[in-house]
């Protein structure tokens, strides 16, 4: 079901944002990037979907837009966790932003298996 579709656009977004963090070549670190940028798709296919089937039919597009409200909220939380590394080696900032990045996943891995209806 669609459960299993989120725990695999977690388990993406994890191993992507982490196979990134921990890159030792510029190949990696792309592979990293690949892997997480198929698992955004996933999830911009999989969570409109979801919400779509499960919200009652007078709130289903209040709802569903909620969904693009979260991405544009990512990439603020994005660009703030640029800021919070600031002062931290370069060597390391990115790889921290970089591991920031799972804790979304961990949070979404977490929540679908303890909370989600199918």
């Amino acid at each position: 079901g669609r459960r299993g579709c989120f725990v695999m656009t977690s388990l993406g977004f994890l191993c992507g944002d982490l196979l990134q963090a921990s890159a030792r070549n510029y190949a990696q670190l792309m592979v990293g990037r690949s892997l997480l940028g198929l698992a955004i798709g996933w999830g911009l296919a999989v969570d409109p979907m979801y919400i779509s089937e499960i919200s009652p039919a007078n709130v289903r597009g209040f709802l569903v837009s909620w969904s693009e409200i979260a991405i544009n909220v990512g990439v603020i939380f994005g660009f703030a966790s640029g800021m919070v590394f600031y002062h931290t080696p370069d060597e390391y900032a990115w790889r921290y932003m970089y591991a920031c990045g799972a804790m979304p996943a961990v949070a979404m891995l977490l929540l679908v298996k303890c909370y989600m209806p199918e």
